[in-house]
């Protein structure tokens, strides 16, 4: 377990339900979706880290369907379908997320859903489906509140396309207001589900700048950090690999911008331009939001796993967009399709984590440590095990749930302790010389040592 998700299970799962929905005390570590489905699955299969993350793993199958239906919308090129199913899935970083008990992973995959639903109202103007692209999206909003932005960029895209899509006829206005009618409806419903949690948010400042918000700007914190942590440590281009890549995407994104607001200035209205469309305008008013958010209420910018929400436009953007660039479609997949394809997949492979992920690397061996603490402890009295405070919440997790009956819980201190209140004491080695001299080493566990009084 990591120091989020256990968070979550230690201080919001055994809350009575009405307290996880108007999150009683503010804080941002309840993601009311994903806590509900956690005290549910909890409740139903024990406290098994399996149990804890059953949402958001099923939530990758919900993701995984709908990854496979939108590449079938580009199932007449085989290989454009491919690169974009893979385009989808094949980023480490985010599919991490679906392995956590947090509301990412739920989020994301309500998100793509979302889309899906509203590239098939883009092809058939059928009121059913912006309606389950607006309900998919209040979910994700409910997931997880930074998909506010998402669900905003989502409205204001969906005007613009009903806007760019009129036909000439007396009915126009008529179905104008009837088709939005839909959105409006969404965000009474959003309001309702999330004003008072954010409302306390805001007040209590947690949505202010701290350790998962940035302040140094758009591109740095939220942008930047995207291609940073999907390369997840790799080098391939040296020291400057995150900022090579993140310059070629951007002139990606610009030439594209180009030919996709040409093209629909001069009045062409063709699907796949209209999918194009959508996926540069919503990221940009996304990003435009949380520089406005900034600005007005002081919040923090997107940063690392808080800019997941960019993820699957970043992925799907560039497929998008050679699909509708003048050419044989044979050059296409020789040329551009394959490699692209080819190289994701590879990346992927030589990220593959089974025991770690770079988000929460520091609790590899919380679990190990914590289970040697208790076979070594005497019977017949609780042992006292203090760690630093990163490794609080997973540790005590073990604790809670019965796995290590010989310890007390695990208390949070923000501080290394001076004195031998502790019997066992877990912090980095570097921090060794700030504990008092009478414990010593008993256990390394790399850059982590287990020490004993």
């Amino acid at each position: 377990m990591t120091i989020d998700e256990s968070g979550t299970f230690l201080n919001w799962v055994s809350k009575p339900i009405y307290e996880i929905i108007f999150n009683i005390p503010a804080h941002g570590n309840n993601h009311i979706l994903n806590t509900l489905l956690m005290k549910g699955s909890v409740a139903l299969f024990g406290t098994s880290e399996f149990a804890v993350r059953l949402p958001n793993f099923l939530a990758f199958i919900f993701y995984l369907f709908f990854s496979i239906k939108i590449s079938q919308l580009f199932k007449a090129s085989p290989f454009l379908s491919l690169l974009v199913f893979v385009a989808l899935n094949f980023q480490p970083y985010k599919i991490d997320f679906f392995g956590f008990g947090r509301g990412y992973g739920l989020a994301l995959a309500f998100m793509l859903g979302s889309l899906y639903a509203l590239f098939r109202w883009i092809e058939t103007d059928q009121k059913k489906y912006s309606a389950l692209a607006f309900g998919l999206a209040i979910l994700s909003v409910y997931s997880n509140f930074v998909w506010l932005n998402y669900f905003v960029a989502l409205g204001t895209g969906f005007l613009l396309l009903v806007i760019i899509k009129r036909e000439t006829s007396s009915t126009f206005y008529q179905n104008f207001i009837s088709k939005l009618m839909v959105p409006f409806f969404a965000a009474m419903v959003l309001l309702a589900l999330i004003y008072i949690p954010i409302r306390d948010l805001q007040s209590s400042g947690d949505l202010q700048i701290a350790n998962h918000w940035g302040n140094r700007g758009f591109w740095l914190d939220t942008y930047f950090s995207l291609f940073e942590s999907d390369l997840y440590g790799m080098r391939y281009l040296g020291n400057n690999t995150a900022e090579i890549i993140m310059g070629l995407i951007s002139v990606i994104y610009f030439l594209g911008s180009i030919y996709i607001f040409k093209k629909i200035l001069s009045g062409k209205k063709s699907t796949g331009l209209l999918m194009a469309l959508l996926l540069l305008v919503i990221p940009m008013i996304m990003g435009l939001s949380t520089v406005v958010q900034h600005t007005l209420f002081g919040t923090g910018f997107l940063e690392r796993r808080t800019a997941l929400v960019f993820t699957p436009f970043l992925g799907l953007f560039l497929p998008v967009l050679l699909s509708i660039l003048p050419g044989k479609q044979t050059w296409n997949n020789r040329i551009l399709y394959l490699p692209i394809t080819v190289l994701l997949i590879v990346h992927s492979l030589k990220t593959f984590k089974t025991d770690h992920v770079s988000q929460w690397h520091q609790d590899k061996t919380t679990k190990e440590m914590v289970l040697y603490v208790n076979e070594q402890a005497p019977d017949g009295k609780k042992s006292k095990l203090g760690v630093y405070w990163s490794f609080a919440s997973a540790a005590d997790f073990y604790v809670a749930t019965g796995r290590a009956p010989k310890l007390d819980r695990i208390t949070w201190d923000s501080q290394l302790r001076k004195d031998t209140f502790y019997d066992y004491y877990y912090i980095y080695k570097k921090d060794s010389l700030i504990i008092n001299p009478v414990y010593q080493p008993e256990k390394s566990y790399g850059k982590y040592q287990l020490y004993k009084k």
